[in-house]
């Protein structure tokens, strides 16, 4: 999901859905010090399990908010510079989550460059559906980056005219802000990333 940076390098504000195990909520807050960030978590149990998984504390720039992450971007207009959708239940993709309502609204909670990166199982049968919606919302701007093993796909999606072309992309200016284990870790998938789309460009 950090591919975001592919597309958004320099962030001033990110929201993510789902705290999970807090690993990509403190990467971002150690990595990206210019970025402020809100998570976004409905579970308290969850919350409740920060300090046991290093997630840090609020302040200034970083703050854990206990709310339905549906409700939350339907209160946004153009806040978010990007927008972070990894929330999961038991069950899978809460229907929430990826309804055509909650798309439409991520859409008018990001700034007007922003950048959506939404977490979907790619094998779940109603994944087209998941798509068609993003397509629907995003009028078009959207591009699948599947996992390696392809159980999980991440979609980019934009606010803006369209995604940048894969030529327009610089991997090194999106791993510019990050220190150098930090590139290291995301090297390779970002240049990954990028082959993707300029694969599906040219198919």
């Amino acid at each position: 999901m950090m591919g975001f940076l592919l597309f958004k390098p320099a962030p001033v504000h990110i929201a993510m859905m789902g705290l999970g195990g807090g690993s990509l909520a403190t990467f971002c807050h150690s990595q990206l010090p210019r970025s402020r960030m809100t998570v976004l978590e409905i579970n308290p149990e969850v919350i409740a399990l920060r300090k046991p998984f290093c997630v840090p504390d609020d302040d200034a720039r970083f703050e854990v908010i206990e709310v339905d992450g549906a409700v939350y971007v339907a209160t946004q207009t153009a806040t978010c510079d990007v927008l972070l959708v990894d929330g999961f239940d038991e069950n899978g993709q809460p229907p929430a989550l990826c309804s055509q309502g909650f798309y439409d609204d991520c859409f008018n909670a990001l700034t007007p460059d922003g950048v959506l990166a939404v977490n979907l199982h790619y094998e779940d049968a109603a994944y087209p559906l998941w798509l068609a919606r993003l397509q629907r919302s995003f009028g078009g701007h959207v591009t699948e980056i599947p996992a390696l093993e392809k159980s999980n796909c991440i979609v980019f999606a934009s606010r803006a005219m369209a995604l940048p072309a894969p030529r327009q992309i610089s991997v090194q200016a999106a791993l510019s802000g990050l220190d150098s284990s930090a590139r290291q870790q995301l090297k390779a998938e970002f240049a990954r990333i990028t082959w993707t789309m300029r694969g599906a460009s040219l198919a």
